[in-house]
């Protein structure tokens, strides 16, 4: 009666994990990304954004047009930095911000791929120490 649970967990980590059945690379999320997500300043003050991602394939991560909105008022940013990925389709991400061109800090991506090598998906976590930020974003591939 329990061999089920077990053979559908095994089922599930391989649907959510593509390393279980190819390894990961760096260029497994080549490409551009939609990302939306949301979190808190200090976890108190709760934000929203969305933002176009581009992975170069090799270590590069650059971010534009990142709207941030909070309190009625919505921040624009973009940003550049580095990634790596493991075999296991675990990732992390150092991106600096700036906000009409003036340093805003460096948010840190820790995130797992998830999907299909056309379509990859990440799900992050988002944090800002300078800030005070924490959130958790989706990136979803697409075509550009």
């Amino acid at each position: 009666m329990h061999l089920l649970p077990r053979v559908l967990a095994v089922v599930a980590a391989c649907a959510i994990f593509p390393a279980a059945h190819a390894a990961c690379t760096a260029a497994t999320i080549k490409g551009y990304f939609a990302a939306s997500g949301g979190g808190s300043y200090f976890s108190t003050y709760a934000a929203f954004g969305v933002a176009h991602v581009y992975f170069n394939g090799v270590n590069a991560v650059s971010i534009s047009n990142y709207k941030e909105g909070q309190d009625g008022s919505v921040r624009v940013f973009t940003g550049y930095g580095s990634y790596q990925v493991d075999q296991y389709c675990r990732g992390t991400a150092s991106i600096a911000l700036k906000e009409n061109g003036v340093a805003a800090g460096t948010i840190s991506l820790s995130f797992v791929a998830s999907g299909t090598p056309t379509s990859p998906q990440l799900q992050a976590l988002i944090s800002n120490p300078a800030t005070g930020f924490t959130g958790g974003a989706v990136l979803n591939k697409i075509n550009l």
